[in-house]
């Protein structure tokens, strides 16, 4: 199955099977205007899904498929990449707040890192594809 980009509700579109298709991955540049009508429409739901398989793979490369080093503290790049899926506070901090997600824990990470694929597929990790992409 293919994720529809244009799905007229994000919401659904987040529980949707997602394309992995290079071929198929969307540009990765979300304007203000469409980021702020997805915020307005994913306050009336919360974000439930399970985490789909590329992301493990990425969450693997990323930071060894961990959201704290060896000190128990959150990890975090020296380019400002937070968590288990290195999701960029500088770039998504504001947007995952306004969803009420908080990027140092786990689970919030990776509901982010969940909604940021759906959008955008694996265009935020492409730094990293030598490492997850076979």
């Amino acid at each position: 199955m293919n994720y529809d980009l244009k799905s007229e509700n994000p919401k659904n579109a987040l529980n949707a099977p997602v394309s992995t298709s290079m071929s198929e991955t969307p540009n990765y540049s979300p304007s203000p205007i469409e980021t702020l009508e997805t915020l307005k429409e994913l306050e009336e739901e919360p974000i439930i899904q399970p985490v789909h398989p590329r992301l493990l793979r990425i969450f693997d490369c990323e930071s060894g498929n961990t959201q704290l080093d060896q000190n128990g503290k959150v990890i975090i790049s020296k380019t400002g990449d937070v968590g288990i899926a290195q999701i960029n506070e500088k770039i998504h901090g504001k947007t995952a707040e306004k969803m009420g997600l908080d990027l140092r824990k786990e689970s919030d990470n990776k509901k982010f890192a969940n909604w940021l694929f759906s959008k955008y597929g694996i265009e935020p990790w492409r730094a990293s594809e030598l490492c997850w992409n076979d």
